[in-house]
């Protein structure tokens, strides 16, 4: 409320008053309104010595905030640290104050002064700091963000920090491995086994969120992450998320899906014999699909042996009633179907002749054995009557 509000409402107050007390002796009624406007000053005196106070304190912190303005000194981590102290004592700089200073640091990438406010000083970032800095400065790099999340790293906390949002900045992007195995050092400061999450419940991070950042390393080929996801995290795939990755990622490929199956060694949810849900294709018939017409599919003996190796069989029939082999050999078909050997080298002929001859010989001894299970149960039906 304003002045001239303030001012207007007491004259209003003292008007009514008047008029009650008309029938009192004047000079009564001009004490009161005198009692009014000393009321009305202290409010007033009051209200410009606050906004004082918050245009001193709020010029103080802007000072403080200068510290982390490389432009404007150029000073480096070790010179802000031994004036900091003084500085935040001296000018009485509160915690409001300091939650700005932590993120200036950050900004400007003074990530020892980022370590040192939250550790010595209990300074806390907002949750979804990490993703404005990135998001309003291209500059800011993957090394950026490691840096921030180990100078912010304390009693089990990241200083304020959205664990979920910094995991997903961390595997959103392909990487060097070199980078990689940085990010999977971090993934214990970040994701806390139940043991400790209930003591830090701001570090709890959901399941879903798990599963759907372990698909985007895999989408990203960080087999080390997904490892790591896997076994030390409990993340899971889909059953059919090999499918998935090859289907909506053209960058993904047969080799990448059996280093994703390699990663998670068999506990993260991944099944040999998954299919899709337009045709019910394993893998193997999706390979034995493309590389009759894409080009970018690699002819790889070794890829299709170790899809079989895994466990997923070669005799299993999809939704036409079709075997992985039966979809390799099948002929053109001219609706659609452009088959690719003219564009094959001769090393690329030598090897899918050898796959042919492969998948024949799994795939009709995968026959031999689904007989003899079948006339192995006729038999025992048999013995029980």
């Amino acid at each position: 409320m304003s002045f001239f509000e303030i001012a207007s409402f007491g004259f209003e107050v003292g008007e009514k008053e008047r008029a009650k007390l008309s029938f009192f002796d004047s000079m009564h009624c001009r004490g009161y309104l005198r009692y009014i406007c000393k009321l009305l000053l202290v409010v007033v005196t009051r209200r410009i010595m606050q906004q004082q106070l918050d245009d001193d304190y709020n010029e103080r912190v802007r000072i403080f905030l200068m510290l982390f303005n490389r432009s404007d000194h150029g000073l480096d981590d070790k010179d802000i640290l031994t004036m900091m102290p003084h500085i935040i004592r001296v000018e009485g700089i509160t915690l409001d104050g300091l939650n700005q200073g932590v993120y200036a640091a950050a900004k400007n990438k003074y990530f020892q002064c980022v370590s040192h406010l939250v550790k010595e000083f209990g300074a806390e970032f907002k949750s979804n700091a990490l993703i404005e800095l990135v998001h309003n400065d291209a500059r800011y790099t993957l090394d950026d963000v490691m840096s921030v999340v180990r100078a912010a790293h304390h009693n089990a906390t990241l200083g304020g920090l959205d664990c979920s949002d910094t995991l997903g900045l961390l595997v959103q992007n392909p990487l060097t491995l070199e980078k990689e195995l940085s990010v999977v050092q971090l993934l214990p400061m970040i994701i806390l086994p139940p043991t400790r999450v209930y003591r830090c419940p701001e570090m709890k991070m959901t399941q879903p969120f798990l599963d759907y950042s372990l698909y985007r390393a895999a989408s990203n080929k960080l087999f080390q992450c997904v490892s790591h996801l896997v076994g030390e995290c409990g993340a899971m795939f889909d059953e059919e998320a090999l499918l998935e990755l090859l289907e909506n990622n053209v960058n993904f490929t047969f080799e990448d899906a059996m280093k994703v199956k390699d990663a998670e060694a068999g506990h993260g949810g991944l099944k040999p014999n998954a299919v899709d849900e337009e045709e019910g294709n394993t893998i193997l018939h999706m390979y034995c699909a493309r590389i009759r017409v894409d080009p970018s599919v690699k002819v790889n003996l070794q890829c299709v042996k170790a899809m079989v190796e895994w466990g997923v069989l070669p005799g299993f029939r999809n939704d036409k009633n079709e075997t992985a082999f039966m979809v390799l050999m099948k002929p053109k078909d001219d609706d659609h179907d452009f088959v690719r050997p003219m564009l094959f080298s001769d090393e690329e002929q030598s090897e899918m002749i050898e796959i042919m001859k492969y998948l024949s010989s799994v795939t009709n001894h995968s026959a031999h054995n689904d007989k003899d299970e079948d006339e192995d149960d006729e038999h025992d039906t048999m013995d029980f009557a």
